[in-house]
Order: C-alpha cells, then structure tokens, then sequence
C-alpha cells in the first residue's frame, strides 16, 4: 500500500466515525437504552414529578403505585425522581472521566510510542505499576488525600483509569510508527505533533474507542460503589449509588427504595456494553481488564 493510499484511508475512517451507521439491533437497543436515560435526566426539571429533596413524612415508605412509580423512601420522597434526577450525576462522571483519561492517556501512549527509549520506559513502566495495582483501592487513596465528595471522585478517576488508554494506545503507535505514510511524513520533513495528531491520530482513535464504552461503564459503577461506602456524592444530593446503600436498612419492608436504582444501573450498564460490542464488532480494538 502507497503513503497516499494509507493516508487516505485513515481520512476515510474518520468519515465511517462521524456517520456511526446504526446497522444491529443490539445497537439500537443499546442507543435507546443510554439515550434514554439521558434524556430524561436532562429534561428532569421540566418533568411532571417531585422535587426529588421533598420530604413527605405522611407518605414515607410507600410501595410502587400509579402516584408513585417507584414508591417512596423513608422520608417520604419520590424514589422515581430521585433515580432520574441522579442520573444526571452518574452519567455525566461517565462521560468526562471516560473522556478526561482517554485524551490523557492517548498523549501519553503517542509520544511514548512514537519516541521510544526513555520516554517510553518512565511511562510504561508508571502504567504497569497502576495497573498492578486495584483500581477502587488507588480512587479510595486519593479520597483520603483531597476528602471524599463528588469533585473527589473526579480526580481520583482521572488520576487512575488513564493507564489502559496509554498502554493501548503506545502499542498501536510503536507499529505505526513504521507504516509509510508515517515514514514518508518523516522524509517531507513534517513536525513531530503534526505527524502524530494529524496522521496518526485517526488510527489510534479506533482502538480506544471500544474501551472507552466499557469505560464509562466501570467509572459509573466506582462512583455507584464509592457512594454506597459514603465516599462519594453526599446525602441530600441523589445518587443511584447513594440510593442503594440507603434502602439497605429497610430491604426486608421497603424493597424498592435499594432494588429499582439498582436495576436501573443493571439496565443502564447493559445499553453502554451493547454499544461497546457494536463498537469492537465493527470499528476493533481490544479491552483490558481492570483490576
């Protein structure tokens, strides 16, 4: 394959990106799922259902009717509110640390494949040890150092969940640093950054992609899990994680208060992964696990 050819086919990938065709049902399932969800935590405001701070100690701990959905809490408010209000937390921490650790670790992972030697060895080797590492451990290490709450988790993801981008990301890089088209960038005397984000970036995209869907996923779940330890979003402010642990005490006579969040997030982690197979099915790259 020429230099040209391989150039203009990394264009072309960024067409196929932009069109995202919907061609499966799992991925139809899966946009309507997160879609959902999505929209009916933004427009929550506008939303005929109560404000999900009220309290109405009258009608505390009723079970799902028709006046409400998902029944009430042990203050008396409404579980369906507060689920749709929370996602507004939960799904926005998924997308901005998903998206914060993919560009981190991308740069990363590009400058150290394409450069190698020193630079190279100090980032992976940074990587391997975070990796080595549990990753819920090293998010609650960095709560005990800038306190627990939501801006807490942020960094704490950020800080962590950037190492698979990287490792991806150098691996990709290291054999297309050998491909033509970059070599011939090379010979026309093109600038490193240019070589990097202008040609090889489409490629490097590709791989990630498919990560980045699980995780959104798993970051959603480490707020969900921190904030049943208490160490994420703080009460009154709704959290599907925070709504879990604080039915716990009622589960054996107020079920829903623990279980309907927790389907929720069952539901909505089942939409991101239908979207990540349609995305590794048809765009490739490969997930690593996470510790």
């Amino acid at each position: 394959m020429t230099a040209q050819a391989d150039y203009g086919a990394a264009r072309v990938r960024w067409i196929r990106l932009a069109r995202f065709p919907v061609g499966s049902r799992a991925l139809a399932v899966g946009l309507t799922i997160v879609l959902g969800m999505a929209l009916l935590s933004l427009l929550a405001p506008w939303l005929p259902i109560p404000d999900p701070l009220k309290q109405d100690i009258k009608n505390r701990l009723q079970p799902p009717s028709i006046g409400h959905l998902f029944g009430t809490d042990n203050l008396g408010r409404d579980m369906l509110s507060r689920v749709i209000y929370a996602g507004q937390v939960d799904l926005l921490l998924g997308f901005v640390t998903a998206t914060c650790s993919m560009v981190i670790g991308m740069t990363l992972g590009a400058f150290a494949g394409f450069y190698r030697g020193k630079r190279e060895t100090l980032i992976m080797r940074t990587v391997d040890v975070l990796l080595a590492l549990p990753f819920l451990v090293l998010v609650i290490s960095i709560l005990a150092i800038v306190g627990p709450g939501l801006s807490g988790v942020y960094i704490g993801i950020i800080a962590v969940s950037w190492v698979i981008y990287t490792r991806i990301t150098c691996a990709e890089m290291i054999q297309l640093r050998e491909r033509q088209f970059i070599l011939a960038a090379r010979t026309l005397a093109f600038s490193d950054r240019r070589i990097i984000f202008r040609h090889a970036l489409p490629n490097l995209v590709r791989p990630n992609l498919a990560w980045y869907m699980s995780d959104i996923v798993l970051n959603i779940l480490a707020l969900t899990s921190l904030s049943y330890l208490g160490l994420g979003v703080q009460p009154p402010t709704p959290e599907w994680g925070a709504l879990i642990s604080g039915g716990q005490t009622f589960l054996l006579k107020a079920w829903w208060i623990s279980t309907l969040p927790g389907l929720v997030v069952v539901i909505v982690g089942v939409g991101f992964v239908l979207i990540g197979e349609w995305v590794t099915e048809h765009i490739g790259g490969e997930g690593v696990a996470r510790a």
